[in-house]
């Protein structure tokens, strides 16, 4: 079965484990034999993205740089949306920053930043990044919380459980059978993945019958498990840092292994309203 509609999006934010979650969605789709992009910045739609859905008819959408100026025009979609306390996203940037994220076409400007960070004691590249991060927190602030077309997820929640939380996310999506997986559903799916790999032989020239609507529980778990922390930190357990690694460290609360008390009154001054917003100093509190 082609499934076309709606829309399905991903929004997330940058040091949100978008990478992680953008696999994750891609696996699931590519399984599902739908069309799936990822999206970094808004010049890759043509700063339109209602239009470039209209036009270019993507079925799956990562738009891991969210910026809610362009998806408020957006309408019959189903979605998730996924955040982090900004204090870690600052340690997190802080580091991929001065050592592991690529510096590529996409973002030639980290060349000249990491240079930058490169010359400060980590104290003062800290600040920096604080300072640095005002667009990103700008977009968590105006993002639209309300839509009930748009889970609302922590990045704390997914990390923690992720088969859970997962679970939860592609329910949402209405991309999960959760039924048992009985012979018949096994069969078909095992054929459907195999037109899918033919499919994918011939580079897409080809579309091919007995497509899936809804992809069964075990298999989403089973690419869940696939993208799993300690296979993207090359054997490394969450927990263990490894600072030049893209995937450093893997826990919640890190923040308060890197941040002294002028990084705190910083952080108040210029993002505790967002802070509040986000729930996260309610909880430090109540810890």
């Amino acid at each position: 079965m082609l499934q076309t509609s709606p829309t399905r999006f991903f929004f997330g934010h940058h040091r949100c484990a978008s990478s992680w979650i953008d696999d994750v969605f891609r696996g699931v789709s590519r399984e599902l034999g739908l069309r799936h992009v990822t999206v970094h910045h808004p010049r890759q739609f043509g700063y339109d993205l209602a239009r470039f859905v209209r036009e270019e008819a993507p079925q799956c959408v990562s738009f891991v740089n969210a910026d809610y100026a362009h998806v408020q025009g957006l309408e019959g979609l189903r979605a998730f949306h996924v955040i982090r306390d900004p204090r870690d996203v600052s340690v997190s940037a802080y580091f991929s920053h001065l050592y592991s994220h690529r510096i590529d076409a996409e973002w030639p400007e980290l060349r000249e930043r990491r240079a930058r960070l490169q010359q400060l004691d980590k104290a003062r590249g800290l600040l920096s990044e604080l300072e640095e991060l005002r667009w990103e927190f700008d977009r968590m602030g105006d993002w639209n919380y309300d839509r009930a077309d748009v889970l609302e997820i922590r990045m704390e929640d997914l990390t923690g459980d992720p088969y859970r939380q997962f679970l939860r996310v592609f329910r949402f999506l209405d991309l999960v059978d959760e039924g048992p997986f009985s012979l018949s559903k096994r069969a078909t799916y095992w054929t459907s993945r195999a037109l899918r790999a033919a499919e994918r032989r011939v580079a897409g020239r080809l579309a091919l019958p007995a497509r899936l609507s809804r992809l069964p529980a075990e298999r989403v778990l089973g690419i869940v498990w696939e993208n799993d922390f300690t296979k993207k930190a090359d054997g490394r357990e969450a927990g263990r840092e490894d600072s030049r690694s893209h995937y450093r460290r893997g826990v919640p609360g890190d923040w308060r292994n890197h941040f002294d008390a002028e990084h705190i009154a910083y952080f108040e001054t210029h993002y505790g309203t967002l802070l509040r917003r986000l729930g996260y100093e309610r909880e430090e509190r109540r810890g």
